[in-house]
């Protein structure tokens, strides 16, 4: 797919949804007891649990879509993603301290004896500030601090640290839009260029509709040089409200995907299970 035909393809997707009616978004939260609708937020973010779900966790098999699938392209793809709040009682300013955790692997799941390609280790730990406007929820601005490794020595070891900070606005009452920036701080031997890959941040949207059932996301990385970017673009659909289980659907295209193979380009399209966090939080 040719970098004028992928921008075509995004822009319109982002046209989508900028035109779509407002009539057809549904609320993020419904307000309970008579409160209002900032009200209900604050007390949706005192009641979370000590331990929640962070971003996604998924588990998704898949091939490439630029290449007849094989065994080195296909594979299967999961995550794991948890927050722990650290801040009992909300700090000033309504927010809070999490430590947060993700695992992302690569199976090999047509090669012989199933070995795991690859393990990305993701530990951070972050302060949020989520954001009012008289009786609105507007959205949530973060600082991380992280570090990322794949947990190998040798020539195949990978790591990374990197000080971020993101924003995230509600554009609509169930479109979130983010963008996340970072230094990155590099001291793996063997990943000098790691951001040159990877990029300095990212930006990207999040929505729901039809009762939140349906869920429609995407996230771009720019990289260094013209239409050069990482592009992840997912989509699911809630099948059990109470298990907060979703079919999910997700696509990249870019370098970077896992840490050992971040000098290699990934065009894969994978179908799976999603656990997604009650909150749409900027990735």
């Amino acid at each position: 797919m040719s970098a004028k035909r992928l921008t075509a393809i995004i822009m319109l997707v982002l046209g989508a949804v900028c035109l779509a009616p407002s009539l057809c978004y549904s609320q993020l939260f419904t307000p309970r007891d008579g409160r209002n609708y900032a009200d209900s937020i604050r007390n949706e973010y005192r009641r979370q649990p000590f331990v929640s779900l962070y971003k996604d966790n998924y588990i998704a098999a898949g091939t490439s879509f630029t290449q007849k699938p094989d065994s080195l392209n296909t594979d299967c793809k999961f995550q794991i993603s948890l927050a722990f709040r650290v801040s009992g009682n909300l700090l000033p300013w309504n927010s809070f301290i999490s430590l947060t955790y993700t695992q992302l692997a690569i199976w090999n799941i047509r090669q012989r004896s199933f070995p795991m390609h690859e393990l990305n280790f993701n530990p951070g730990i972050m302060w949020t500030v989520p954001w009012f406007y008289g009786d609105r929820f507007i959205g949530t601005t973060s600082i991380i601090a992280e570090h990322e490794s794949n947990g190998r020595n040798g020539p195949e070891s990978r790591s990374w640290n990197r000080i971020g900070a993101n924003a995230a606005l509600l554009i609509a009452p169930n479109v979130m839009a983010y963008i996340k920036l970072w230094i990155p701080i590099i001291d793996g031997e063997n990943n000098r260029d790691y951001a040159r890959y990877r990029g300095w941040g990212h930006f990207g949207f999040k929505g729901k509709w039809c009762k939140d059932k349906l869920g429609v996301g995407m996230m771009i990385a720019p990289r260094p040089g013209l239409y050069r970017c990482n592009i992840t673009l997912e989509a699911s659909w809630m099948l059990e409200e109470k298990s907060n289980l979703s079919f999910y659907v997700q696509m990249y295209s870019g370098y970077a995907e896992n840490m050992l193979d971040y000098k290699q380009r990934h065009n894969m399209i994978r179908f799976g299970v999603a656990f997604k966090p009650k909150f749409m939080i900027p990735d």
